[in-house]
């Protein structure tokens, strides 16, 4: 089931980074959806529970990133990313999951922009996302508070 958040346009002259997360935990779902949004620069768009629902949710939403599980039933992450940039190469697409990095090939990472474990999702996934969107005026603010953080 999908969640969609009316679109909101940013205060000065950079828009808002428009973020589509999908992952088949729902309470996970929400907690990184609240805490994502209130990242600066960042809107979440929009929420799908699986890698169909996610494709489905791009195609209507045209988000800028996509961030979604890797390990998810009847389609995973890296078969949904592939889909994606099919359909939409310049939507980025970032994969987490509960596994570290080496429990997965390398040909499962294809057709990605990044990786971040869910254990350092909060320390690891805005440096990264505003390392794949340099320019949008939202890098300074992030490693700011990354060095305020200790990340």
């Amino acid at each position: 089931m999908a969640h969609i958040n009316s679109s909101q346009k940013a205060s000065g002259q950079h828009p808002l980074l428009r973020v589509l997360l999908v992952d088949d935990n729902p309470l996970f779902l929400n907690r990184a959806s609240q805490w994502l949004s209130k990242q600066p620069g960042i809107h979440v768009v929009g929420q799908a529970t699986s890698g169909k629902e996610g494709i489905e949710q791009v195609l209507l939403l045209n988000p800028d990133l996509v961030v979604m599980d890797l390990v998810m039933p009847t389609m995973n992450g890296h078969e949904a990313a592939q889909q994606i940039k099919r359909r939409s190469e310049a939507t980025r697409v970032i994969l987490i999951s509960m596994h570290n990095l080496e429990t997965f090939s390398d040909n499962c990472l294809l057709n990605t922009d990044g990786f971040v474990p869910k254990d350092d999702l909060y320390s690891r996934l805005t440096p990264l996302i505003w390392t794949l969107f340099p320019g949008r005026g939202f890098s300074l603010v992030c490693l700011s508070l990354a060095s305020a953080a200790g990340a």
